[in-house]
């Protein structure tokens, strides 16, 4: 990387990019440490869980937040016919493809696999398999915001900020069922949220907060964690559902908070830019890290490697590093691989309001 383009990168405000790099970090950690308990080497009633609810009670709350921010803008500059296409052929391409990748390398590696999946079950697309559920319930859920364009009115943000506020709190804690569109409903409220900010306010708003208040929200995250809270779409609370849903909101405002401060921290740093690079493709790195930290797991086991103090970081190094390679490779050899057809997501070039061409306005696609 030349020095320009290192200047280039400090002079902008890498907070949010940074941030997604938590999140996927975070994300492939997670799996990693459920495909380690799923192992048998983690019992799943000891300290795993609190670090699993730790990880869970905000990596997909702010990648939800996060992809809010966006939308706005992006329907005012393309429209919202154009957005919504864009969008949702590319989640949908991504989910179909890798579906059925993941799925028949499962198949194929069914005898080491922790949970192997039939080939019914890998052909039905109707019943999300892994984290791929989440392309459909960020299609929904752009759809809804953008129908109901909370940005308009106040009238409209409340409306569908109550709404989608008291679907999450019916149902934290709760995954929901294993039918496409089922799943993550306590998650809709913070992309409303997110929507209704947008990227400016947000952006001026972590500028201007005094970076000393990770401190206090960072103990108040960890005072919070062993108390018997909830993450939003994963049941951990030793309480009543309802004490459980009122300590676990705190603690997921806590955690992402405080993960927006860090990444505000390491913005423009040497360390922020490459966590940056990291959260510029999370996409890719959320639909490939399960094959290459899964695979990695089971070569290490084979390899007889005991130590989970090795195993694990070698883990997350190839969970994230071998879909940044991938996605490299795929730009030259198959295209298709992350991202749809141009016909699926692009308007026709005669529309008045097309997408042109390396303008440098392409809708974002990432995550």
């Amino acid at each position: 990387m030349t020095d320009q383009v290192i200047a280039i990168q400090r002079s902008r405000d890498q907070t949010i990019d940074s941030a997604k790099g938590l999140a996927i970090i975070a994300i492939v950690l997670g799996h990693v440490l459920r495909g380690y308990t799923g192992a048998g080497r983690f019992d799943p009633d000891g300290p795993i869980r609190q670090v699993d609810l730790g990880l869970y009670s905000w990596e997909l709350v702010a990648f939800a937040f996060l992809a809010g921010l966006f939308i706005e803008s992006s329907v005012r500059r393309h429209g919202a016919g154009i957005y919504l296409r864009s969008r949702l052929g590319n989640f949908l391409w991504l989910y179909i493809v890798w579906s059925l990748l993941q799925g028949f390398v499962m198949l194929a590696t069914a005898s080491v696999v922790n949970g192997p999946r039939s080939l019914s079950a890998t052909l039905n697309l109707l019943e999300p398999a892994g984290q791929f559920w989440f392309f459909p319930w960020i299609s929904m859920a752009s759809i809804l915001v953008v129908i109901v364009a909370p940005w308009k009115s106040w009238i409209r943000s409340l409306v569908l900020l109550g709404t989608t506020g008291v679907l999450a709190a019916v149902t934290w804690g709760n995954q929901g069922g294993v039918t496409i569109l089922t799943q993550g409903p306590s998650l809709y409220v913070w992309l409303v949220i997110g929507s209704i900010v947008g990227r400016e306010r947000f952006s001026r708003a972590i500028r201007r907060a005094p970076l000393l208040l990770v401190i206090p929200f960072g103990v108040g995250f960890f005072t919070l964690l062993p108390l018997g809270a909830n993450a939003p779409t994963s049941t951990y609370g030793n309480h009543s559902h309802w004490v459980a849903f009122f300590l676990g909101v705190p603690l997921t405002v806590l955690g992402v908070v405080v993960v927006f401060f860090l990444a505000r921290a390491v913005a423009g740093l040497p360390f922020g830019i490459g966590l940056a690079a990291i959260g510029r493709n999370s996409l890719e790195i959320y639909v490939a890290h399960i094959i290459f930290a899964a695979g990695a797991r089971i070569i290490l086991s084979i390899a007889g490697v005991s130590s989970l103090w090795v195993a694990i970081p070698i883990c997350m190094l190839i969970g994230v590093g071998g879909p940044l390679l991938l996605a490299r490779i795929s730009r030259f050899a198959i295209p298709w691989l992350f991202a749809a057809p141009r016909f699926l997501v692009e308007p026709h070039r005669n529309h008045p309001r097309s997408l042109p061409s390396g303008s440098g306005n392409e809708i974002d696609q990432r995550l």
